[in-house]
């Protein structure tokens, strides 16, 4: 097994030849499968921001969802109801 050489990126190590660390890889935590919080993958980028598409589990409330999707400038819901949600994640 071949070691592969780290490149500081901030204050993340990430791996070159195409292995990256985890915290910087996309804002999806689609791949972590825990049944009591919400997944989401970004469907697109929008002006200032991302869209977000994702499930949440029955009786979590908006205000829950959003505490696990809004980033460090906040965002706003496009829909949400019936177990999904589409959520603008500002980026500045």
């Amino acid at each position: 097994q071949s070691k592969v050489k780290a490149a500081k990126v901030g204050n993340f190590q990430a791996a070159q030849m195409g292995k990256i660390h985890p915290a910087l890889t996309s804002l999806s935590n689609a791949p972590i499968n825990d049944p009591r919080t919400p997944s989401f993958t970004v469907a697109g980028r929008v002006h200032g921001g991302a869209k977000l598409e994702g499930t949440y589990p029955g009786g979590m409330t908006r205000k829950t969802v959003e505490k696990h999707v809004a980033g460090p400038f906040g965002g706003r819901f496009e829909a949400f109801g019936n177990g999904s949600f589409i959520y603008i994640r500002y980026s500045d």
